[in-house]
């Protein structure tokens, strides 16, 4: 009986050694090399510090509040400072008010700094109701700045339940503690009326408010108001608070107009779009065929149907 358990013993031995604990001679290069990913990979699941689902931060300066953050869902690592995080939505306060809300797919938050870029499907709403379309944003905590370098799509607010004025532009900045939004450059607009009659107009920057319904379009302004066509270095749009129509167009600065037979110029324009009357002030002119009229203001009526000239000047009179 004992040199039969003797020799299960011994056999038992070889099994665990030959079976269970095999010489690793076949291919040691590839067997490193998965050892070193799997260290690898194990490595930076460790570096994940903590996740965790529905994120709700607020932050602070100076004793007001500056932002609210809520995301679905958040993700922190060892030794850095950022999280990234799914679901975004950002409320911007300004004197307390919540002025801006801000929405994307995706973005990080640094935590030291507190700055944030913000990405997928970003969507900006203004309280005035402006809302910014852009492929993403950042935002620098200390200046209190949104902003974006690439092409943004800009839609105005709601009017009688309609959105009329659509903008675009490139490169974005939005001050949160400001009252004005900027558009850096290539600004193209276009307005529909109640009349279906449309407006286009093309400038190298655009100024909005983010409190009130008026928009300015600086440098380079030309519009398309068929059968009209007018350039100056400045416009300004306006809505009515009553009415919360589309109220009037101030040109400035080198106002020139045509449409088919006329040309007039001057230093102002106000268009005013209820009552369809066209202001001229400003040393205006008006040339139509051989014909030159000039005077304290010139006003189209009717759309331009009908023409009045306040205190006309004769040429000879103002060579004088």
């Amino acid at each position: 009986m004992r040199p039969f358990l003797f020799v299960f013993i011994l056999l038992l031995i070889g099994f665990e050694v030959l079976i269970l604990f095999p010489k690793q001679t076949d291919k040691p290069t590839e067997l490193h090399q998965e050892s070193h990913d799997n260290k690898k990979t194990q490595f930076e699941v460790n570096q994940v510090q903590q996740k965790a689902q529905g994120i709700h931060l607020v932050e602070s300066q100076r004793g007001a509040r500056d932002w609210e953050l809520f995301s679905e869902t958040a993700q922190s690592y060892q030794n850095k400072s950022v999280w990234d995080m799914e679901q975004v939505r950002l409320l911007f306060y300004n004197q307390e008010k919540q002025t801006i809300q801000l929405k994307g797919k995706k973005g990080t938050l640094d935590t030291q700094t507190k700055n944030m870029r913000i990405e997928g499907d970003v969507e900006i709403e203004t309280s005035n109701g402006y809302i910014f379309a852009a492929p993403y944003v950042e935002y620098n905590s200390e200046s209190r700045l949104i902003f974006c370098s690439g092409d943004v799509q800009v839609k105005g607010p709601l009017i009688q339940n309609k959105r009329s004025l659509f903008l675009k532009g490139t490169g974005m900045r939005i001050p949160v503690s400001s009252e004005k939004m900027y558009l850096d450059s290539s600004v193209a607009a276009e307005n529909t009326f109640t009349d279906q009659k449309i407006l286009k107009l093309k400038s190298k920057r655009a100024e909005l408010s983010s409190v009130s319904q008026v928009a300015e379009f600086i440098e380079n302004v030309s519009i398309q108001y068929p059968p009209m066509t007018m350039t100056s270095d400045k416009a300004t749009f306006a809505y009515s608070e009553k009415s919360k129509l589309f109220e009037y167009l101030d040109l400035n600065g080198k106002v020139e107009l045509k449409d088919e037979t006329r040309r007039a110029l001057s230093e102002n324009l106000r268009v005013d779009f209820n009552t369809k009357k066209f202001t001229f002030s400003g040393q205006p002119r008006l040339y139509q065929g051989e014909d030159e009229l000039v005077g304290e203001q010139i006003i189209f009526l009717d759309n331009g149907k009908k023409v009045k000239v306040e205190k006309v000047k004769l040429k000879s009179q103002e060579g004088m």
